[in-house]
């Protein structure tokens, strides 16, 4: 599979199209969602003094991140983002 590094997170955006009847439709002014789920995380970031600092976030997790954040990957036939734990702007609780 996919397994980020560092301090780095794999998200899932959320879909941005709506279902219409039997139809998905994509919205008129349509951009990239900013909201996703965590699929992986990596082990965390180590200090200069050599000490790992343990992730926050964990796979499952709903997140909003910026809307211009991290970079595209294919993982298999999906695209997904690789962002910084810091990029990651809040945690959603739905």
């Amino acid at each position: 599979m996919f397994q980020p590094l560092s301090d780095r997170v794999l998200i899932r955006r959320k879909a941005s199209t709506e279902k219409v009847g039997s139809l998905y439709v994509a919205p008129a002014n349509a951009t990239k969602p900013d909201e996703g789920s965590v699929v992986a995380v990596g082990p965390g970031r180590t200090t200069l003094e050599g000490v790992l600092l343990p992730m926050t976030l964990e796979p499952g997790m709903q997140v909003l991140f910026g809307q211009f954040t991290g970079d595209e990957v294919e993982v298999g036939e999906e695209t997904m983002l690789v962002v910084r734990e810091s990029d990651v702007l809040a945690v959603l609780n739905e």
